[in-house]
């Protein structure tokens, strides 16, 4: 006759659960901030330099509503970086000022130089393109996968638990 599984399965069950709560949480803030993350915001009256991560898609941003100026990039060896525009409308709000994103380009060796012929306010961040997507899918899928194991493990540890004799009780039929 088989006997209770151990009360450890209880614990393994549920600390699978909990540390999908972890890891969501965790990862949510971690996407969010990602998103969020800003090189610079300056008001465009001439040439500005700033550095950015190297080799990395970048996007400039006008505040929502404003008109969309027209910019180059250059990077730190004088190369202009070419400026793509996105196909679709991306916002992202950022310390209370709503963004729309107007163009993407390749940081080159990170050390940038921006003008611009209006006077505008312009962001430069990470797009919210298919990166951004793929983060948030495993952020919520990863956790989804490690919390149904708890919760699978958690309901069979159950059922096995109240189906079957204690361990001293299937030790003494055994004899």
């Amino acid at each position: 006759m088989k006997h209770r599984p151990r009360a450890l399965w209880f614990i393994v069950g549920g600390g699978l659960v909990l540390v999908a709560i972890v890891v969501f949480v965790v990862g949510l803030v971690l996407t969010i901030r990602s998103s969020t993350d800003t090189d610079a915001t300056f008001r465009t009256s001439g040439p500005i330099g700033f550095d950015s991560e190297p080799g990395t898609e970048r996007m400039l941003f006008v505040r929502s509503g404003a008109a969309e100026p027209s910019c180059t990039v250059r990077d730190g060896t004088g190369a202009e970086r070419p400026l793509d525009h996105p196909a679709a409308t991306t916002t992202v709000t950022t310390g209370g000022t709503e963004w729309t994103g107007f163009a993407t380009f390749d940081s080159g060796d990170g050390n940038l130089t921006i003008r611009c012929t209006t006077v505008t306010r312009i962001r430069v961040g990470d797009p919210l393109g298919a990166g951004f997507v793929v983060r948030l899918l495993v952020t919520i899928l990863a956790p989804m996968g490690l919390g149904l194991l708890g919760m699978a493990v958690l309901v069979v540890t159950a059922v096995l638990w109240f189906t079957r004799p204690p361990r001293a009780v299937a030790a003494s039929a055994q004899r």
